[in-house]
Parts: C-alpha cells; structure tokens; sequence
C-alpha cells in the first residue's frame, strides 16, 4: 500500500473551504460514509495526516476527491511496483509529475522517495486567507464601471454581448464569486434554506429523517444543508454559529446538551429553531419527539407478561435525553408489575453495534442470564443479534425505532414503532410556520408509538 507523508504549515488547507455545506460539517468523514468506505477507519487517518505523520493511498483519495476532482484514484498493484522499483533509483521528471498528476498535487509540490513504497510529498506553503478576488477587481481588469459588472453578475438585461462577454471572461480568469450571502442581506431576498443538525448521519435514523426533510423543503421552495453534532454540544455550537452566519433561515437540530441561552440572541435576529427527538434543554422552541417513556413502558409491561423478569437492557449514554426517558419507562413498568429491575441487566453507554454486541455477551455469561432483551435503538439491536447469531442462541427481543429489515431476519424481533416520517415532517412544517409568523406560540408535538409484537 502506498504511504504518503504530508508536511505543510496547515494541513487541513486541503480539506478546502465550506465543502460541509454540501452535505456535512465533516466533509471526509461524509464522503466516507456516503461511499460505504470504513468512517473509523478513514477518522484515525484524519487524526494521523493532522499529526503529520504518514497515511494511505486511500486516504489521499478522498482528500482528491473533496479538493474537486470527481474520478476516483485507485493505486494498481502495477502500479505500487513500478514506484517501488524507482525507490532506489533517481527519480526522473517525468516520474514525479506522474506522481504528482496521480495524487492531484499542486505543480509546485516536492515529491521525494524515501525508499519502499513510501514518499514524502513537500507542498508548498498556502496563506491561511488568501484573498478572494473582488467586484473591484473585476471592474479595474475590465475597465468597465461596478455598476457595469454589477449588471453582469446579476444576469440584467441591456447589457451589450461585448461588455458581459469580456465581464464573464474576467471573472473566470480572476476567479470571482460572489457572496450570496452578503448579496441577500442587501438585497433583502430571502435565502431560503434551512440547516438540519443530527446527531449521526451514518444511523438510518437520521438519514431517514433528513430525508424526509429535504422533502418538505422541495415542497415550499427550501434548499437544505445538513450537518452532524457527534452528540459533541460544542461543536454542535460551532456548526450553529456558522450556519447562522451563512444566512440560513432556520436550523432543525436534535440536541446534543441541555444549554441553549446562546440561541435566544439568533431567534430575536430572525432565525427559526426546532427541535427533533430531543427537546432543547429549557429553551421554548417547537419541539417533536416520540413517545419514549410510554412506549417502552408498553414493551416491558408485555415481555413481563409473558413471564419474562430477568430483561436485558442495552442504552445509550444516559445523558441523552431519549435514554433517560426510555430508562424512565423499564423502571415504572417494573413498578407497576409490583417487581423490582435486577440493576446488573440495565448497561448504558451502548452506542454502537460493536458496544452492543460485547455487552450482549457479557450478559449471557451471568449467572443468571436475561430471559428476554431490550434494545434501546437499532443499533443495540444488531449488535445483540450478532452475538446471538454467533453463538446460536435464540431469545425474545423488542427494539425501540421502526428497523427497516426486521421482517427478513431469521429471528423474530418486536418492535416499539412509530412513524419517523411524521416526527420529520411535524418538525420541518412547524419551522417554516415559525420563518413566515415567529410571534406563533410555541408547539410541543408527541409521536405516538405502537407495539408490534413478534
């Protein structure tokens, strides 16, 4: 595998600029995810190329990618054994660019051989901040006056071919954009856009919700732009900030913490917030969420009844506030069978597949296992089946969140279900309410939920 190692002032200046608007706030890590590439795996890439130390040919594509270049590079085996066999030899021109061209460097970089298949690539330093060509500079190269260009840029008429033909070509050649944002506020024209802020992207959860979202938004003549919080509040209020900045009109978000006073002073400057599966700490904004704590009430009530008192419980982190609800419910269902829930059955921290799947086993391994289990999400679930799977063992299940495949699975899973398609479409119409009349009160709406037993 082909090794590089980057050495430059700023490593992430090849990341590029505002690309998240696309998709994410982390365009690799979405790209990763949206090309099914290995996300952990391409995250300790990231951590490594930030450090400066060496990463793959892999990660270098995706960096390619990101910087504009929409063909996909792959390192043939070829071609790593050509490389290799010139390791030891003078490296010619014509080599390099070769080099160069296949990684999508810039003509000045310097690529060294440092013997193997691993080179050292010495980019050239980039100002943090270059400047960004201006409508003055379009003006002074053209001759023509700004309110000339201005009419150009703003595709009006009565503009003689000549003049928006020698306009356009000098805008190409400066590489002027304008900046939509900064135009709107002038001009007064809405954006029309709004930000949807998930905790993961990769959770078919919440790829269905902005789904659906994006939907809602084609229907009322809305763009939107999404990003992830990491369930990180800091972040999360870094994401906000920028959003707000680049003129959105309102942000969907499921929040990752419990203090969100900084928003107050977006709201009074016009900008429209919701909350989705989550409310916002105390902060009165629209709010949806599904029925949580009944929900799970209702499966625990029904595996009781079924003779079950020994029920595995596999949760998230407790301070996200789904989980604290649907903990809530396996208590006050235990409470009104008149029993108390053995504490060594309910583990927390449970976010991924992986997390499940060990803490599955570990429960088993008891002395007294879990007759039944309960997943607090569709992750837990899969987890606990493929150490279920694995180790050939069958026991009743209920999951909490539809699951898409639960039908073709070779064991039969009960599901706490609810329609994930309203609580994005009550979401996304309450807040273009909210952008059109912000004096309405504010709505708290609560999806109901449904028992599918297996």
């Amino acid at each position: 595998m082909l090794a590089a190692k980057f050495i430059t002032a700023n490593p992430l200046l090849w990341l590029g600029r505002a690309h998240f608007l696309t998709y994410g706030f982390d365009p690799l890590i979405d790209f990763a995810t949206n090309t099914g590439a290995d996300s952990t795996k391409v995250r300790a890439e990231k951590r490594s190329f930030q450090k400066g130390d060496s990463f793959t040919a892999e990660f270098i594509t995706l960096l390619s990618v990101l910087e504009g270049d929409l063909s996909l590079v792959q390192f043939t085996e070829q071609e790593t054994r050509r490389m290799s066999e010139q390791a030891s030899a003078e490296i010619s021109a014509s080599a390099v660019a070769d080099i160069r061209n296949t990684m999508l460097l810039p003509y000045n970089s310097k690529v060294e051989f440092l013997g193997n298949v691993t080179v050292r690539i010495l980019r050239p330093v980039v100002p943090s901040n270059p400047r960004q060509a201006t409508i003055k500079d379009v003006a002074k190269l053209t001759g023509f006056s700004l309110k000339t260009v201005s009419r150009v840029i703003n595709e009006e008429t009565g503009v003689a071919e000549e003049t928006r033909a020698k306009t356009l070509q000098a805008i190409l050649d400066l590489g002027y954009r304008r900046n939509t944002p900064a135009h709107n506020l002038r001009s007064g024209t809405s954006f029309k856009t709004i930000a949807l802020i998930t905790a993961d992207l990769s959770n078919t959860f919440y790829a269905n919700i902005a789904e659906t979202v994006a939907g809602a938004c084609a229907k009322h003549g809305y763009r939107m732009i999404t990003a992830s919080n990491e369930e990180d509040p800091l972040l999360e209020r870094e994401i906000i900030e920028d959003f707000v900045r680049r003129g959105v009109s309102g942000i969907i978000f499921t929040p990752a913490g419990t203090d969100y006073e900084y928003l107050e002073k977006h709201m009074k400057r016009g900008v429209a917030f919701g909350a989705i599966d989550r409310p916002a700490g105390t902060l009165a904004i629209d709010t949806v969420l599904a029925d949580n704590r009944s929900g799970t009430e209702d499966a625990i009530i029904w595996l009781i009844n079924q003779g079950h008192t020994r029920i595995g419980a596999l949760l998230d982190s407790d301070e996200i506030y789904t989980i604290q609800e649907r903990r809530a419910g396996i208590f006050a269902a235990f409470e009104k069978a008149g029993l108390n829930h053995p504490t060594e059955l309910l583990i927390t921290g449970v976010h991924s597949p992986e997390d499940a799947e060990s803490v599955t086993g570990q429960l088993m391994n008891l002395a007294t296992p879990p007759t039944a289990l309960y997943a607090g999400n569709n992750r837990a679930l899969i987890g606990a089946l493929r150490h279920l799977n694995r180790v050939g063992k069958e026991l009743p299940i209920v999951s909490f969140e539809p699951f898409e495949f639960a039908d073709l699975l070779p064991q039969k899973i009960s599901i706490v279900d609810y329609s994930v398609d309203e609580l994005a479409i009550q979401a996304a119409e309450n807040l273009f309410k909210r952008i059109t009349s912000p004096e309405l009160p504010t709505k708290k709406v609560i999806v109901p939920t449904t028992l599918l037993p297996a």
